[in-house]
This record gives structure tokens, C-alpha cells and sequence, in this order.
């Protein structure tokens, strides 16, 4: 790797400096300062690539159009495609099949289009040229003279041009806005353009961990996942929340689609808490990253979102209910705790700190607290220990199973 900026990137009247970095390792790159594009007093470098050839995926901006789709149309190309699965197929194999078989019926109803939007620089007049070529008239007098009476002409005509910029922008886009007047999906995209820039691995062993045991000697276990209705597959799938999903099969689908794939999905989702075996086509995690910070390209201004398909959400909601109901039972979880519970939410844990805290200063004591946030809590957690702790917990046999199946082998795409 080697560092390719050679020119100041900043110039002032008594120093010259060296303040941006660029690392390559590639042959033939160059890094030059373009004095013409600069605006402020941080010069603006271009990276000249030369005979070596980039490989980068072509990025375009594109919008699911739902114009043709509707429930009747749905409900119509599921019953033509769906066919009740064979008794031999495996349950990955026909949550595969139900899958592939949805997101096909949605994609021949919506149109994938390209949302490239023209960017009028019409608001660049006349004026704002002339006001450049003056600024960097004066900025290359000064290089040559490094006279302090000729930058101090070139920050007057600088900052000229910087406030001749920012209001001809503002009142380009005051105009936009006020174009859009009535209509709202115009203003919604325009005010969306403004905001917005174009091996194997081996688990570590751990311990069996022991069954726990009441005091009457005992076993409160979770052996078995419970096989549930059509009913309340159907309350599942119409609570979900409205979210980003895969293959355009959103919530809306499933609600749309419910009466006519509702007693596949039953037979799934039934065989997987059954067995104990997660269909291996659900555990296929779409990565998109978001960003932080606007306009960054450092990955770590990047939030990671994963977003997993719909019906696997549904088969975590169920067996999910069916945990928290035997944690209840066997009440492990604290009285203080308020994640992950029913009747619970922050309020409720501020309302028992707050509790806490009064109690502690009418006793004339000094209350302190510590706040303890743990980073990526969920990607770090050590799963062979989880499975472990599921186990002393009296969770076993195809209960534990469908557990350890749900976690291992998961995959991720973008």
C-alpha cells in the first residue's frame, strides 16, 4: 500500500499542508489536485485510475410497481401454481416450494422500474460562473505571489461565490417544493431525492449443562413443540407488523393470499415444530446496509439491517409465544425484568428504578447507577453456550432440537 496524495490540500497564506489520504495498492492510480472544483479552502482531489480495470456492481435505483396486483389476481395465479406437496419431500423442500411458488405469483403481478431521476442544475446560472472564474482567478494570483493582500481578495471573492451557491440552491429548491402543491407523491419524491445521495467454523465444547430441578424433586421441561390451528396460524400471520421483506412477499401478500395457501403454509409450519428442524430456505438472511451517517462510504457509518423472509417470521412468532408461555410457567425470569415480556415495557422498568431511587434517598442513602449498553449483543452471542443454557432450563428433545436447527447453518445475501 502506498499513499498517492503528493500536493497540499490545503493552502493558507502561511502554510502549505498535506491533509488527505489515499491508499492503494493498485499500479498506475494518481491522485490530483483539481483547483477548479474546489469551494472552500479544502482542495478537491481527483483519482486517475488509468489502464487498471475496477470491477464494480452496477447500481441502479429501482421501485416495485404494484399498479397490476390485487387480492382476486393473487388469489387467481397461487391456485393455477400451488400443488399440495408429496409425502416424501423433506420440510426445507416444501417451504422451498411454497416460497418460490409465492414470490413467483407476486413478481408476475408487479413490474420492477427504474427510478432514475434527472438532476436539473438549471439553478447554476451565468452568474455563479462568473463569480467562480473570478474566485480562482485570484486563488492562482495568490499562489504565485503569496502576497497577503491577494488572499485576502481571494477569501472576499470565496466566500462570495460560497454564499452566491448556497442561496441559488435554496431558492431552486423552494421552487421544487412549491411545484409539488397537490400533489403529494411528487413532493414525496422530490423531498426523498433532497435528503437522500445518489471454512467451516468448529463451536467451542462446552459442558453438558444440567437439568434444573424444583424443590419437590420435579421437572418442569419443554420436551415438544405444540402443533397449532389453522385459526391461530391465521391471527399469526395478520398481527405480523408492516416491514421490508424478501421477494416483495410482504405482509399484505400474506394476508392476500392467506385463504388459498393457508392450509400449506399449516402443514410447514406443523412439520417443523414436529420434527424439530427450521426449513433451511428460511434461515436465508437479506443484508442490506443503512447508513449512519449521510453520504459515508466507511463501512462501519453503516448499520447492517437483515431482513428474513416473512413466513419465517411467522414460524419464530409461534414458537416464540409457545417459550415465553414456559418461562412464565416456571417463572425463571425475574420480576424486575421487563424485555421480552408481556405487560412490560420501558416505562415499566423506569417506573421500578424510579421506585428504587426514591425509596433509597427517603432512607438517606446516596443512589448511583451504572448503565451497561453491550455492542452487537445479538451477532456475539456464543450459540453452543445458548443451546446449553436452553437445556438447564428443562428445554429438551425436539424442543431443543428445533432450537439448535433454527441457529446453526444460517446464510446471509445482499
Amino acid at each position: 500500500m502506498k499513499q498517492i496524495v503528493s500536493e497540499p490540500t490545503r493552502v493558507g497564506p502561511s502554510s502549505s499542508t498535506i491533509i488527505d489520504l489515499v491508499f492503494t495498492n493498485l499500479e498506475g492510480v494518481e491522485a490530483r489536485v483539481t483547483e477548479e472544483l474546489k469551494i472552500t479552502d479544502h482542495e478537491t482531489i481527483c483519482i486517475h485510475v488509468g489502464e487498471t480495470k475496477i470491477n464494480l456492481p452496477e447500481q441502479k435505483k429501482c421501485y416495485v410497481s404494484w399498479k397490476r396486483y390485487t387480492k382476486e389476481r393473487l388469489q387467481a395465479a397461487l391456485r393455477a401454481k400451488l400443488r399440495r406437496a408429496d409425502a416424501g419431500v423433506t420440510v426445507g423442500e416444501a417451504a422451498q416450494t411454497f416460497g418460490s411458488t409465492l414470490a413467483t405469483a407476486v413478481a408476475e403481478l408487479t413490474d420492477l422500474c427504474s427510478n432514475d431521476r434527472k438532476v436539473s442544475n438549471a439553478w447554476y446560472g451565468e452568474q455563479l460562473r462568473n463569480l467562480k472564474t473570478e474566485r480562482d482567478d485570484a486563488y492562482i494570483t495568490f499562489k504565485r505571489t503569496k502576497r497577503l493582500d491577494d488572499w485576502n481578495l481571494y477569501k472576499v471573492l470565496r466566500n462570495r461565490y460560497v454564499r452566491g451557491l448556497r442561496s441559488s440552491k435554496n431558492l431552486a429548491v423552494e421552487e421544487e417544493i412549491r411545484s409539488c402543491h397537490g400533489n403529494p407523491k411528487k413532493l414525496w419524491r422530490s423531498l426523498k431525492s433532497l435528503i437522500r445521495p445518489g471454512g467451516e467454523q468448529v463451536e467451542p465444547a462446552v459442558a453438558p449443562a444440567e437439568v434444573r430441578v424444583n424443590e419437590d424433586g420435579s421437572e418442569d421441561l419443554l420436551t415438544e413443540l405444540q402443533p397449532i390451528t389453522l385459526t391461530k396460524l391465521k391471527e399469526t400471520v395478520y398481527s405480523l407488523k408492516d416491514c421490508a421483506a424478501v421477494d416483495s412477499v410482504t405482509k399484505r401478500v400474506m394476508t392476500d393470499s392467506f385463504d388459498v395457501v393457508g392450509e400449506q403454509l399449516l402443514a410447514i409450519v406443523n412439520r417443523s415444530l414436529e420434527s424439530g428442524e427450521f426449513p433451511q430456505p428460511w434461515k436465508r438472511t437479506l443484508v442490506i446496509p443503512i447508513p449512519k451517517v449521510p453520504k459515508s462510504t466507511r463501512p462501519e457509518d453503516h448499520r447492517p439491517i437483515n431482513i428474513l423472509p416473512l413466513y419465517g417470521k411467522v414460524l419464530e412468532t409461534i414458537v416464540k409465544e409457545q417459550l415465553l408461555a414456559f418461562v412464565d410457567r416456571t417463572k425463571d425470569l425475574l420480576e424486575e425484568q421487563s424485555g421480552v415480556r408481556k405487560h412490560h415495557s420501558c416505562e415499566s422498568a423506569l417506573n421500578l428504578l424510579l421506585l428504587k431511587w426514591k425509596q433509597a434517598i427517603e432512607e438517606g442513602k446516596i443512589v448511583l447507577s451504572v448503565f451497561v449498553d453491550l455492542k452487537r449483543t445479538f451477532e456475539t452471542i456464543d450459540r453452543t453456550k445458548l443451546k446449553a443454557i436452553l437445556r438447564r432450563y428443562g428445554v429438551l428433545g425436539s424442543a431443543l432440537k428445533w432450537f439448535s436447527s433454527y441457529m446453526d447453518s444460517r446464510t446471509k445475501g445482499g
